[in-house]
């Protein structure tokens, strides 16, 4: 399995407040260059939909399972399970699924994951139909990068072709522990 890591950041300018009623796209303009006269923030310019989209109708053909990322707190030692989403209709659902790690189809987490605002933590394992084991994993980390683990050189190569900043990870972020800030005594 090869897991790669994708950092694509796009310039956002706010441009008003937003109703509930309003599409994330309707609120905000997004923009590929960041003018240097009007105040702008990095945002993730990848999500899960476009993932999904990217993967095609392989996508939708898989049972998937929504899980949490499990994340390591050295400082006591312990692991704790973090799965969070922001705003849109989907967002209680795939909560949902990720506390029952009940499975779903690929045409309802299509459905879930567009209709939610941000995905922030959070993993996404499909397996197709006819196999025993996991095609791929997706996982969202922080809102900082998202991560797709898989063994497929098609998915490989349609991430590396559609998104700028793609890099090779050692391992999965979920078997990479939080690194510990040393303590005043240096522990």
């Amino acid at each position: 399995m090869t897991t790669v890591r994708i950092y694509d950041y796009r310039a956002v300018v706010r441009r008003g407040e937003r109703s509930a009623d309003q599409p994330i796209s309707g609120f905000y303009k997004i923009i590929r260059e960041e003018p240097k006269d009007l105040p702008a923030s990095k945002v993730l310019a990848v999500h899960l939909p476009d993932l999904l989209d990217l993967l095609g109708c392989r996508a939708l053909q898989a049972a998937w399972t929504v899980l949490p990322i499990k994340l390591f707190y050295p400082t006591l030692n312990s692991f704790d399970d973090e799965f969070m989403v922001v705003g849109g209709e989907g967002a209680g659902q795939l909560e949902e699924y990720s506390r029952n790690k009940s499975p779903l189809n690929g045409k309802l987490l299509v459905e879930l994951a567009k209709a939610t605002v941000q995905i922030i933590w959070g993993e996404f394992a499909a397996v197709l139909p006819g196999q025993d084991s996991i095609w791929l994993t997706i996982r969202a980390i922080d809102s900082t990068f998202y991560e797709v683990t898989t063994s497929d050189p098609t998915v490989l190569d349609r991430i590396s072709s559609t998104y700028k900043d793609v890099r090779l990870a050692d391992a999965p972020f979920t078997f990479t522990p939080i690194p510990q800030e040393p303590s005043e005594d240096g522990n």
